[in-house]
């Protein structure tokens, strides 16, 4: 059987491509960085060559032979490299090297992962042939690499494919894509901010992405007539980004508050891929549906988050009316701590207020602090959960409630202490509430808005 070589092995697609190589019974070699990590995320059977980016030039002296290479592994691929000329150069002429490397070993073919960010801005519909103008550093560096990958392939007869990924997703994904976020966020009953979601957008399962990859690779070899080609890998699920994100949210049966065109972006990347091309080339290909793939996801975080279960009650039944999130004059201070004091300030003057107000009316202290606690509760519950912790998650009202028994009992032991010098029973509960805010803080905290 051949054997493939795989850069970028440990990455999101690397491991599931590993993974369907080597139940097709090929060998696979895995190029990475680290051993261990190689070693705790790759699946049996898989030989680990350790190496950097900068040493695949030389891989062909570590690894005599293999059949095909699929090039991964990138640099700066986050945020601030994409826009690196420096490192994006850097890239192109590293994977140049790995090239010639692949030659040496024997490979028949090289696989190359591009990106649909080579296309740039295209509102029509992307085929292969869409004239490409990418305004990234990053998408003009995979362009660059398939012109020369094209070249290199018609000089030395090694067949070139060029793989232009669009948006792969699946319950592993890494942690700040906007489909593990949705999830995430939304199982937590939290506010999301978002672009106006209006674009559209396609979601691609990653395991179906490997499973792609490997039949143009197996294409690639049977075929004697390929020289090189470039294929999108995508699927057929395409349909506004605002669906998609709606869906997650009926999915999760979520009570989060969605604030659609809070953020910005410089760019707005409208996706609707053509697949016929790479269909045509690996055959029939089944789908994971959208739904399956996000219930998985949604298995996978609940497992995370034990404490994230469905409760008998249905949320509906709790009565209380969410604000609307764009209302929130606290929502863009980023400190969890200030919003608490800030919050806590308008908490307190109604606590304390109530308190008060019992006092006054001839109530005995313990009654007067129970009637302010009980009455600030749902009022605390809205505030504090949507201000303080961005989370508006009825379904905690009960942890909520648990939490304000215990506060009920920090607060009143505090003020019978501090009768005990002579203090009346104005200051006495006056000056117990720091403590009580202290002690609230941390249950809700750690408690009833806990994060893992």
């Amino acid at each position: 059987m051949p054997t493939f070589i795989i850069t970028g092995a440990t990455s999101f697609i690397g491991i599931e491509l590993c993974r369907v190589l080597l139940n097709r019974g090929y060998a696979v070699v895995a190029v990475c960085r680290d051993g261990a990590v190689a070693e705790a995320k790759l699946p049996r059977g898989v030989e680990i060559v350790t190496a950097d980016m900068s040493e695949y030039g030389r891989l062909h002296e570590r690894v005599r032979q293999a059949d095909v290479f699929v090039h991964l592994a990138w640099k700066g691929t986050g945020h601030d490299g994409r826009n690196s000329a420096d490192v994006q150069a850097e890239n192109v002429q590293l994977t140049m090297e790995a090239m010639h490397a692949a030659q040496a070993m024997g490979c028949g073919v090289f696989v190359e992962a591009g990106s649909q960010a080579e296309y740039g801005i295209v509102t029509d519909t992307i085929t292969e042939e869409t004239p490409c103008r990418p305004f990234s550093e990053y998408g003009k560096a995979k362009l660059e690499i398939k012109e020369k990958g094209f070249a290199f392939s018609e000089a030395t007869g090694m067949k070139y494919v060029h793989l232009r990924i669009f948006s792969l997703f699946g319950e592993n994904d890494h942690e700040w894509t906007l489909p593990m976020t949705c999830v995430d966020r939304m199982l937590r009953g939290q506010t999301m901010e978002l672009s106006a979601c209006t674009q559209s957008w396609n979601f691609m399962y990653v395991k179906d992405a490997a499973r792609c990859i490997m039949r143009l690779c197996e294409h690639a070899m049977s075929d004697e007539a390929f020289v090189h080609e470039v294929y999108n890998i995508a699927s057929r699920d395409t349909r506004m980004l605002r669906d998609f994100v709606e869906r997650m949210k009926e999915l999760t049966e979520s009570q989060s508050i969605l604030v659609y065109g809070r953020l910005k972006p410089e760019h707005v990347v409208s996706l609707k891929p053509d697949v016929s091309k790479m269909e045509k080339a690996t055959g029939s290909i089944a789908y994971t549906p959208f739904d399956d793939v996000v219930r998985q996801m949604i298995r996978t975080r609940e497992s995370v988050y034990d404490d994230i279960v469905r409760p008998l009650l249905n949320p509906s039944d709790i009565p209380v009316e969410p604000a609307a999130a764009s209302d929130n004059p606290l929502h863009r201070i980023d400190s969890e701590f200030i919003r608490f004091v800030l919050v806590g300030i308008m908490n307190t003057a109604f606590g304390v207020g109530v308190y008060c107000l019992m006092i006054f009316l001839g109530m005995p202290y313990f009654i007067a602090a129970l009637f302010s606690n009980v009455m600030g509760v749902l009022f605390n519950f809205k505030t504090t959960g949507k201000f303080v912790f961005e989370n508006s998650d009825n379904r905690l009202i009960f942890r909520f409630v648990a939490c304000y028994v215990l506060v009920y009992l920090v607060n009143t032991g505090a003020i019978k202490l501090l009768l005990i010098p002579g203090l009346n029973e104005y200051w006495a509960g006056i000056l117990a509430t720091p403590v009580t805010a202290v002690c609230s803080f941390l249950l809700l905290k750690y408690f009833v808005y806990k994060k893992r």
